[in-house]
Formats: C-alpha cells, structure tokens, sequence
C-alpha cells in the first residue's frame, strides 16, 4: 500500500513542533474532570420566627427566608461547609451552625426547627425508580404536636417524633387526598384534598403550626431539579470545586 509522502512529512512535522514546546517547557492543554458540585436546600419551619438569614461557610448566602418558604436548591462544592441559620439580622449562635459533609452528585435538605429540635439534615432522593410509584417522606416540624403519619390511599409514613423525618414510603400516583393524621388514634390533623404525585418522582412533607396560635398545615417540596421543578441557584462567591 502506498503512503503519501506529503502526509508523512506533515505528521513529522507536527510531532518536532510539539517536542520543541516541551522542551521550551509550553503548557499543553488536557483535558479536565467536570466539577466536584453537590446540592443544598434550605427551608424555613421554625415556628415563631418570620424570617431567618442562611450563612454558608460564614457568608451570607440566603438572607430573610421567611417562614414556610425554601431556598431551592444551592450548588456547592462537594465536601466539609458550615451551615448557619439565624433569626434575620442578627447573628448566628454556636448551637445554629451545623456541619455537613456533602458527596459529589447528592442532594441535601436543612430543615430549620424550633427549639429545643436541632435543624434536620436531610439526604434527598431525586428520583424513585423508573416505572415505579411516588415516594412521599414526612418531616414533624410542629413542637406541640405528638407523633404524625402521612397517608395517601392505602400508603403511609413512619410514625415520626418532633424534629424527625421518616424514610421514603411507596405511594400511588395521581390526586387524590394527602392526609396527615395523629400515629396513635389516626385522626385527621391536616390534608391536601387535591394532591398530585407523579411517578418516578419523590416529595417531602413537612408538618408546620399548631400550638395556640395556628393549627397544622402541610408544606410541600419536590425532591429533584430536573428541568420544570424549582430551579437550581448558584451561590455567589463560592467557586466549583476543583479536580
């Protein structure tokens, strides 16, 4: 087979020029591992506070989330970070500052709670299983309240304390009445008469109010950033994690 020569000589040429700028110490490009990020979601169920600041690693990262309100979900990089929450203006205490270790790809809810619970700390599921059912997870964020479940159709939660989250439950897709109910006696407490879950998708319920002054109510959130869900958010001044 024959070889054309031009080619040879162009190949050559190129490889001298490329040793040349090694030798002279040139940089070559390569090509570099896509960031190391993780996701944050920050929500407001502390009773009795209208609005907290939320600082990341000592920086003012949400200021004057009000109460029954989320961050969406913040990009960082994945690793150690100090989370603080506060009353708005005013600045956090030891007992607020929270420390999380986030992994590569996951997604992560903070719950803030009032006293004496500690905020929650949350590792979300973006998706259920392809083809399978909702899932629905219920977090107790009502201090006076005694132990609740969540129910859909025939599906339940975990019975869970204040300042505590079940694990994921199965649960049908379609509307139908979400019902949150007292563990032990199974009376209704609060519900969403028209609930709509999707398939492959997973929810967080947080039980909010009670006490004197309000009763109990039922804070939804979708568990994923998948195009048409609550957009994802940037922190300004935090960086990509590098390789």
């Amino acid at each position: 087979m024959k070889v054309d020569r031009s080619l040879l000589a162009a190949l050559a040429a190129l490889a001298l020029a490329a040793a040349w700028l090694v030798a002279r110490g040139a940089p070559l490009a390569v090509a570099q591992a896509p960031p190391a990020n993780a996701q944050l979601r920050i929500v407001h169920a502390e009773a009795g506070v209208p609005a907290v600041d939320v600082l990341v690693d000592d920086a003012l990262a949400v200021p004057a989330l009000g109460f029954g309100r989320d961050s969406g979900y913040l990009v960082l990089p994945s690793g150690p970070h100090n989370v603080a929450l506060a009353p708005s203006g005013t600045p956090p205490d030891e007992a607020s500052v929270q420390e999380l270790r986030l992994a590569t790809g996951h997604l992560y809810t903070v719950v803030a709670l009032a006293a004496p619970a500690a905020p929650l700390a949350l590792d979300d599921e973006s998706l259920a299983p392809v083809g399978g059912p909702a899932l629905i997870r219920l977090v107790h964020g009502a201090p006076d309240a005694p132990p609740l479940v969540l129910t859909v159709a025939d599906a339940a939660t975990s019975p869970v304390a204040y300042g505590e989250a079940s694990a994921y439950a199965d649960a049908p897709g379609g509307t139908r009445p979400l019902v949150l109910r007292l563990a032990g006696s199974g009376a209704t407490v609060a519900s969403i008469p028209d609930a709509t879950l999707a398939a492959d998708r997973a929810y967080t319920f947080i039980a909010v109010g009670g006490g004197r002054s309000s009763a109990l109510s039922i804070l939804p959130l979708l568990d994923a950033t998948a195009p048409g869900v609550p957009p994802v958010h940037r922190l300004p001044g935090l960086a990509s994690a590098q390789p």
